[in-house]
């Protein structure tokens, strides 16, 4: 991923990201997400999340 950060571009970095987004697609939302059920969140991350 910083690789991406070093393209010398707005559009290049945008582009490189497209394609990364076209790489998980294929694995579908449940494929990806399904492990977040258990994910453990530090004390006050909700309330920061709540700030933004």
């Amino acid at each position: 991923m910083d690789a991406f950060e070093l393209l010398p571009s707005q559009d290049e970095i945008a582009a490189g990201r497209e394609a990364m987004l076209e790489w998980d697609a294929s694995l579908g939302s449940a494929s990806l997400t399904g492990d977040l059920s258990e994910l453990r969140l530090a004390p006050g991350v909700k309330e920061g999340f709540a700030r933004a």
